[in-house]
């Protein structure tokens, strides 16, 4: 019985998360993506990190894309981005050799709010993004 609610309960976790992140696109659609970030969050692990995350549009006429890079103390990440929909960014990256993905939320004040994931952690991470 315990496995069954656990195999409802999480795709409901989900579609919440993700209606809350549509929901929330809608104040930050028009704000516009910053170059450099200033990045504070919490690893899966509960240990806290700091950074700066950089973004590149890359020239296209029909989609918002983005090289990006991650730099936490000496580890720097490279990766790609798309925004999905407005105000809403998902990326991909290599930390470690592990595959991982990202998506922010951009809010009305610039700040994007992201959680994450790489393969092979226990669950996501936490980070907010506020501009440089």
């Amino acid at each position: 019985m315990k496995s069954t609610a656990k195999f409802l309960l999480t795709p409901i976790l989900i579609t919440l998360f993700l209606f809350g992140v549509l929901a929330k696109t809608q104040a930050g659609e028009g704000a516009p993506l910053h170059s450099s970030y200033a990045a504070h969050g919490k690893n899966p692990d509960g240990t806290d990190f700091d950074g700066t995350v950089t973004f590149k549009k890359v020239p296209n006429q029909e989609f918002d894309l983005y090289e990006i890079q991650w730099k936490m103390g000496d580890s720097v990440y490279g990766g790609i981005g798309l925004r999905t929909v407005p105000g809403v960014i998902t990326a991909s990256f290599i930390q470690e050799g592990q595959p991982g993905l990202a998506t922010y939320s951009l809010e009305p004040d610039g700040s994007l709010q992201g959680v994450y994931w790489v393969k092979g952690d226990k669950g996501p991470g936490l980070e907010v993004l506020k501009p440089n």
